[in-house]
């Protein structure tokens, strides 16, 4: 017969656990700030009020903060193209911005961004509006507005010289094309910088310059390849007698039309290159960092 072997005593314990949340659907959502899909565009901050931010999306809306973005609504009178910020002026209540309703064209609001129209100068003629910048400055009437086609072709720059009461023939005509994919590419301004009679419009192409107050442009030279970079991005500032151009570059085949995330996962350098006012001559530039 096998003997039977005693159980070793074994006390039984009880341990409280911490307070633990079990995860369940909600019955109800509240909101909590602006979002809900799609990406927005880029910042724009009030140079009158710097509590006030607007922020346009891929979805047409055109969200404003006028809270230093602690709470947000959105503006219902104006379709907001997400590729180009909300631009201000020499006056607190004139504000320029894309409308990307109907096609594309500049909208203006003369009540500080609380209604918005369309310019009624503009034609549809002119073309499909896709970037608008004003004088940052803001000394001056200045606006570039450029245009966009679904063929790659027939890309237009227009300078008004008169706060958009005129816009004239265009400055600058480009045909970037189309990719190998065949999907059409786009012309990309990047801003307005005005010192003088000198004024520079930066685009993926080069940088237009003037140097009779908008009468006539030629592109400067620029610090990298055009064949195999094109400029995404532009910065302009200006220190005493020299203005500083910092510029982000891309694979030109992925500035193709609206498709914007292409453009950092195609990134190429960073370059940095100064004009000197007294002398209208540009310097030969440098890169900064490779992507």
């Amino acid at each position: 017969m096998r003997k039977l072997q005693p159980v070793p005593y074994c006390p039984i314990c009880f341990e409280e656990l911490e307070p633990r949340l079990l995860l369940s659907v909600p019955a109800t959502f509240d909101p909590s700030g602006m979002g809900g899909g799609g990406w927005f565009g880029p910042t724009s901050i009030n140079p009158y009020n710097h509590n006030e931010i607007w922020m346009p999306t891929d979805m047409g809306e055109l969200f404003h903060s006028t809270d230093g973005g602690a709470t947000w609504t959105f503006s219902t009178t104006i379709g907001e193209g997400y590729c180009s910020p909300v631009q201000f002026t020499g006056s607190p209540s004139v504000m320029w911005a894309i409308d990307a309703d109907g096609g594309g064209h500049p909208s203006k609001s003369t009540d500080g961004g609380n209604t918005w129209g369309d310019a009624s100068t503009w034609s549809s003629s002119l073309g499909r509006a896709n970037f608008l910048f004003t004088d940052p400055n803001r000394t001056s009437s200045f606006i570039v507005c450029s245009t966009i086609t679904n063929s790659g072709t027939d890309n237009r720059v227009y300078l008004s010289k008169d706060g958009g009461a005129t816009w004239g023939s265009p400055i600058y005509v480009a045909n970037p094309g189309t990719n190998s994919s065949g999907t059409a590419l786009e012309l990309v301004v990047s801003g307005l910088f005005k010192d003088g009679n000198n004024v520079w419009i930066p685009t993926s192409q080069g940088i237009l310059y003037s140097s009779n107050n908008g009468g006539s442009f030629g592109m400067l030279a620029v610090p990298w390849n055009s064949s195999t970079e094109a400029a995404s991005s532009v910065a302009i500032s200006k220190s005493g007698d020299t203005i500083r151009f910092v510029a982000t570059t891309v694979d030109p085949a992925a500035l193709t039309l609206s498709n914007y995330f292409e453009w950092s996962s195609s990134a190429k350098n960073v370059y940095l290159s100064d004009f000197t006012v007294s002398t209208n001559s540009q310097g030969r530039g440098r890169i900064l960092r490779t992507a």
